[in-house]
């Protein structure tokens, strides 16, 4: 994480506005700014609530980086104990370790702080849980199904789109066990999960109802997604089809990652049923390609294909390697381990293209396209802001670009940024962002356009002569050259 985490110590600043956003969210949370009802951003609270809690560990990016580390840890804890039902612990331990080449690979990784990262332990115990079942004759702790509605009950809460995992293989689950005759057990099971999710969502609710938020929670969380933010196919089936194609198409960005999906598709069909193996029969066969595909069904059904969609699908990729682990009969010597270990960590380095933008690269163009400029942007803005007292801002016409942490400025509007909807189908948020500006609300305006565009096309609202220009920067986002200017209210 301290290498390939753009929100850790090795970097000057986290340039992603994803994280951004969400830190934005969190730390305004903390002072008082409602989700839903004062800021208008459309992940899940439960998403916001970990950010909070990273700002509360430190006012600034380290907070994410820790919580990185925290569940990155998570990971491997369970993909070891995942190791542990075929392998011996030497064996299960480098396993776990090879599994951060998947979870961690570009560009799905993104810069580090998705909410993908925070839902990967949840996906990776569906997957252990799936294959301890049958090598307990489908009999677990009631324990293991209230862990299974806790865990799916908090991605449904971060992001809702990625509970397919958990539907696929709670259906698959019910089907099996009333085959089976085993109704008891079954209900046992569903009171259990139950249990789980109440657990999680009676507190959340309770909450927003305290503080009038249950309206634009639901309002904001599940409306503004499915109708304004998605571009669904038109039919079910459509649907469906459209989603398996994202996926493959996606996962084919990174041949290593592909190979493995294909695997992680075709291994269980193929492979020879026996008690001993990953899948000793067809019903964790169905259990698992249920889990596999509901997961790829609800990620991509919306018709989106960023990058990093494919990162919670990414554990899935982890079975092919587990499968290839339990054909090695000869335990690995010490030696072999730490060569195996060093080249983890060089192939995760190869793999993930983060850390060309770190501090060990000073001239990177992530900094400035100027290699006279070694200072992030944000600093520089922040430094302008802090002239004035109390100063107030806006991130105008664009996503999150971090200028609100750098300065430590709490938004003062609700569209604190201009998400990516489309103005037809939201215009009242470029409506009250242009307000602000033509009635000198703000001020501090910061803007980022492509590089190279014309201001008075680009930003039309600051050309009326409220605002002048006090910095700019030429930069790259991502592989996007772009220009990020800061202006002041006229007096």
């Amino acid at each position: 994480m301290t290498f390939i985490s753009k929100s850790s110590f090795l970097y000057p600043a986290n340039d992603w506005d994803d994280v951004n956003a969400f830190l934005t969210m969190g730390k305004g949370w903390a002072h008082g700014l409602v989700p839903y009802r004062n800021l208008f951003e459309q992940k899940g609270p439960i998403l916001y609530l970990f950010y909070m809690l990273a700002y509360f560990i430190s006012n600034s990016y380290f907070g994410v980086y820790v919580l990185e580390c925290l569940f990155f840890i998570t990971d491997l804890i369970l993909f070891y104990h995942m190791g542990r039902l075929f392998l011996d612990d030497t064996k299960s331990l480098l396993f776990a370790a090879i599994t951060g080449i998947v979870i961690t690979v570009s560009p799905f990784f993104g810069e580090g702080g998705s909410a993908e990262e925070f839902m990967m332990p949840a996906i990776i115990f569906v997957l252990y849980l799936g294959l301890r079942l049958p090598r307990r004759e489908w009999t677990v702790s009631n324990w293991y199904y209230f862990a299974f509605g806790i865990t799916g009950t908090l991605i449904f809460w971060i992001k809702y789109t990625a509970i397919g995992a958990h539907v696929g293989f709670l259906l698959a689950l019910m089907i099996i066990l009333a085959l089976q005759g085993r109704m008891a057990a079954l209900g046992k099971a569903l009171l259990a999960m139950l249990g789980g999710t109440a657990v999680v969502t009676v507190p959340l609710l309770v909450y927003f109802a305290l503080v009038n938020g249950v309206q634009p929670l639901f309002h904001v969380y599940f409306y503004t997604n499915i109708a304004l933010y998605a571009n669904p196919a038109s039919t079910i089936v459509g649907r469906f089809s459209q989603a398996i194609t994202l996926f493959l198409q996606t996962a084919d960005q990174t041949p290593l990652l592909f190979l493995l999906f294909l695997g992680a598709i075709f291994l269980p069909i193929f492979a020879r049923p026996d008690k001993n193996r990953l899948f000793p029969d067809n019903n964790t066969i169905f259990l698992y390609m249920a889990s596999l595909f509901t997961l790829a069904i609800s990620t991509f059904a919306g018709g989106l294909e960023l990058p990093y969609y494919l990162l919670i699908m990414t554990p899935f990729a982890a079975v092919p390697l587990l499968w290839v682990f339990t054909r090695m009969h000869t335990a690995p010597n010490q030696l072999q381990i730490g060569f195996a270990l060093l080249a983890v960590f060089c192939v995760i380095l190869g793999l993930n293209t983060n850390v060309r933008r770190s501090r060990l690269f000073p001239n990177n163009p992530s900094i400035s396209l100027s290699k006279k400029q070694t200072e992030p942007a944000q600093t520089e803005f922040a430094r302008i802001i802090h002239k004035v007292p109390n100063a107030t801002l806006l991130n105008y016409g664009t996503l999150d670009m971090g200028i609100y942490q750098a300065a430590d400025v709490l938004p003062t509007t609700y569209y604190f940024e201009k998400q990516n909807i489309d103005d037809d189908r939201l215009p009242e948020m470029m409506a009250v962002q242009n307000a602000l500006i033509n009635y000198k609300k703000v001020d501090f305006v910061v803007t980022s356009v492509p590089y190279g565009t014309s201001m008075k096309k680009a930003n039309p609202a600051l050309t009326n002569g409220n605002y002048r220009e006090v910095a700019k920067r030429h930069l790259m986002i991502h592989e996007d050259k772009v220009t990020w200017r800061l202006y002041q209210v006229k007096k």
